[in-house]
């Protein structure tokens, strides 16, 4: 699975991965300095005690109890379950050989603390004031702060989710699909962008649906006086005027029915069915619609399949064929197919421009009178409709031929 590096959410996780850490080894800096002043009081206690033994031996167990202190009667139940508290090297010289002889020993009994006193002349097992227990507080303390963290690291988490969607929600849009659902009724920052694109999607997707009306109806209130006007010439006799008027139809007629083919190549709810179908009858479907002489196309083409919607890419075909015939300087194209890949060659000289610019729609270069003969509209559709197909378009120019390829993928 790969990382996004710049993810959000793994800045999100790393962030609070740090907090915890840190805030971890804060609170075991703070309990190991609260353990070492801890066992500073009890090593001090342990030296008073020593001190009022010496100094009240007549009158211990009152003077003992007075400091907060108790003599243990039933030594022996304590010292078989006690354990002996580790302390630290670093002590007074006095306090440090009588805890290395032996002479003093500090106890701990679940959450009690004992001094057992064994000098030469004075022998007791004496329990300790009740220490605060401190060492709860840290703990709860941390786990609060801790706990915390996971409250803020989950209520941001799911603050941030619905950005997951939105991005869905985008690529499905940039992929064309504009029934799409960003709707939020939370009041931050990331629903409000997700309403503002909802909006936005909604009148895109109005304009969409208004412009494939307006072409619709344009062509068909079009179609029909271009139908007359044709069916009239056919009755008159020919000259100049009408040759002139037939190819002014005949230039309307085509730019109505490139019109056409763009409109359902870019319609946003366009469903293609995709069947295997063979090449040559799709290269004969396109030439019957160009009315192409057999002399102006030749192939190679044996029985080889293609899956693709028919007449999607049959219109590619058509304009493929149509433009290489159009702009070959010998009014011929041939069609040569290899292992996934189909080349439509004609003898012209290379494209002025970047294949790219080609591709746009309208574009055609400079205005001459060799390029005319269209409208700018036949790559951008084939290139439209080769990639509802998942194909690709190439081009190069070889030996005096521009190549035009159909990537199979």
């Amino acid at each position: 699975m790969k990382i996004n590096r710049h993810s959000i959410f793994l800045k999100l996780n790393l962030l609070f991965a740090i907090a915890i850490i840190s805030i971890s080894i804060v609170f075991l800096i703070f309990l190991s300095i609260t353990q070492k002043r801890q066992m500073g009081i009890i090593l001090n206690d342990a030296r008073r005690v020593i001190r009022i033994i010496k100094i009240q031996p007549y009158n211990l167990s009152a003077a003992l109890q007075e400091e907060g202190y108790e003599i243990i009667k039933n030594r022996d139940m304590v010292l078989s379950k006690a354990a002996l508290i580790e302390y630290p090297k670093r002590l007074p010289p006095f306090i440090q050989k009588r805890l290395l002889a032996g002479k003093i020993k500090i106890l701990k009994l679940d959450s009690d603390i004992y001094f057992h006193i064994n000098l030469p002349k004075y022998h007791y097992l004496v329990k300790g004031r009740d220490y605060p227990k401190i060492y709860h507080w840290i703990l709860l303390s941390y786990l609060a702060v801790i706990l915390i963290l996971v409250l803020i690291y989950l209520a941001l988490k799911r603050a941030l989710k619905p950005i997951k969607k939105l991005e869905s929600e985008i690529k499905k849009f940039g992929e064309g699909i504009l029934d799409i659902d960003t709707k939020s009724d939370k009041k931050d920052e990331i629903a409000a962008v997700g309403n503002e694109f909802y909006n936005a999607v909604q009148k895109i997707n109005a304009l969409q649906n208004t412009r494939a009306l307006f072409l619709r109806n344009m062509m068909h209130e079009l179609k029909t006086p271009i139908t007359k006007g044709k069916l009239s010439l056919s009755l008159m006799e020919e000259n100049a005027e009408t040759n002139m008027l037939d190819e002014v139809f005949h230039k309307l007629e085509t730019l109505i029915n490139e019109m056409a083919d763009i409109e359902q190549v870019t319609t946003q709810d366009m469903k293609i069915e995709k069947k295997s179908y063979r090449l040559i009858d799709i290269v004969d479907y396109a030439k019957d619609l160009l009315y192409l002489n057999d002399n102006q196309l030749t192939h190679n083409i044996t029985d080889q399949t293609i899956k693709c919607d028919f007449k999607l890419f049959g219109i590619a075909v058509k304009n493929l064929i149509d433009n290489a015939v159009k702009y070959s300087s010998d009014n011929r194209v041939e069609i040569k197919v290899h292992t996934g890949e189909i080349e439509f060659i004609n003898k012209a000289r290379p494209l002025e421009y970047e294949f790219r610019y080609y591709l746009e729609p309208f574009y055609k270069g400079e205005l001459k009178s060799s390029n005319q003969k269209g409208f700018g509209l036949g790559l951008y559709i084939v290139n439209e409709i080769l990639k509802t197909h998942d194909f690709l378009l190439e081009y190069e120019h070889k030996s005096g031929k521009n190549i035009f390829t159909i990537k199979l993928f």
